[in-house]
């Protein structure tokens, strides 16, 4: 649980960021860090402000200074990160929203949704990837100007809920056509219609097409550049540490940019991805098994990220081991993590 800013026992405003872990029931560290005498941005302190957590980051939006001033500044914290820092990711280069306070925030699409606030009946998104604020057309009027709403997003539908009633706004408008580019790169994948190049795994045939999986993998580019004679029409002998299954959701990737994951797939494929030189993948895999990190699996990780340079789980790692090292140290795990995740854990302080 994360706890930021709000008014104090003796009425201070406050930018102080206090995490609990909810499962030990203890207070696990504080941010800024008073020890420290290094200087990070933080937000500054504030109450009657929104934050929401989306992919592994947490958001602060808008709220009231201590002198009364409304804010309208957004900033955002990387949870997974090993060294806690805040940035200010607050457009600069187009129209912010009006300040308020008491807004509430939902996340649709790659963007956050500001809805609502005191004397404000609009709704702004602000574009994660782009860091960009845009105002939310909707299809229905909106119904409410209030503070210290309370929204949620069910079915692409946005619903206010208070003591008397319920209002529920479209977010999006039908559309007559529909991409079908995703569903047409499945088909295509497994069609094999006008494939020239073949691999074999476990024995099994696998059939692909040289340029789409050259343009999307520089291991295979490499591999058809270089006049060996995989590139003369030969089929191409997969080692035999290599599933066939894995080896297929590896070339699905390269075509459909998505695959199906389970958290034994995600291993084999990060492993997989790291050899054939596919980042994408590879990060994708990792950020599925941070949604799968426990203290039960955390050394399995830790070794998993350590030997196949997954920064993104390495430092998910740590984290977890640092909330759990009582337990784990009880039992004797952390003596099998690696040295180098070991030596970063108490070299460092969280």
């Amino acid at each position: 649980m994360y706890i930021f800013g709000g008014r104090d026992g003796s009425d201070e405003i406050q930018n102080t960021l206090h995490v609990f872990h909810i499962e030990n029931r203890k207070w696990v560290y504080s941010l800024p860090n008073e020890s420290s005498s290094t200087y990070t941005p933080t937000p500054s302190a504030r109450s009657h402000h929104s934050s929401i957590i989306v992919s592994g980051k947490l958001y602060i939006y808008g709220g009231r200074d201590d002198e009364s001033q409304l804010l309208n500044d957004i900033w955002n914290l990387d949870l997974s990160s090993q060294f806690l820092e805040w940035k200010d990711v607050t457009p600069r280069q187009n129209l912010s929203p009006n300040t308020r306070i008491g807004a509430s925030l939902n996340s649709f699409r790659a963007k956050i949704l500001i809805c609502g606030g005191e004397n404000c009946s609009s709704i702004t998104s602000y574009d994660i990837k782009e860091q960009q604020w845009n105002n939310y057309k909707t299809t229905e009027k909106i119904p409410w100007s209030r503070t210290s709403n309370t929204t949620t997003i069910y079915k692409d539908k946005l619903i206010l809920a208070t003591d008397k009633e319920f209002h529920s706004i479209a977010l999006h408008r039908k559309k007559n056509t529909k991409s079908t580019l995703d569903k047409d790169m499945k088909t295509f994948f497994k069609k094999k219609l006008y494939t020239d190049v073949s691999f074999i795994v476990e024995g099994k045939e696998i059939k692909a097409h040289k340029a789409f999986i050259a343009q999307r993998c520089p291991y295979f580019e490499k591999m058809f550049e270089s006049g060996m004679k995989e590139s003369q029409g030969n089929p191409i002998v997969v080692p035999d540490n290599v599933k066939y299954d894995i080896f297929s959701k590896l070339l699905e990737y390269l075509y459909c940019d998505i695959v199906d994951l389970d958290e034994e797939t995600a291993v084999d494929l990060l492993k997989l991805s790291n050899e054939y030189s596919v980042v994408s993948l590879k990060s994708f895999c990792e950020e599925f098994l941070v949604g799968k990190l426990s203290k039960e699996n955390a050394i399995k990780y830790a070794k998993l990220a350590q030997t196949y340079s997954a920064p993104e789980l390495r430092d998910a790692v740590l984290r977890c081991v640092n909330m759990h090292k009582d337990l784990l140290s009880e039992s004797g795990e952390m003596l099998s993590l690696p040295k180098a995740i070991l030596a970063d854990l108490y070299m460092q302080k969280y």
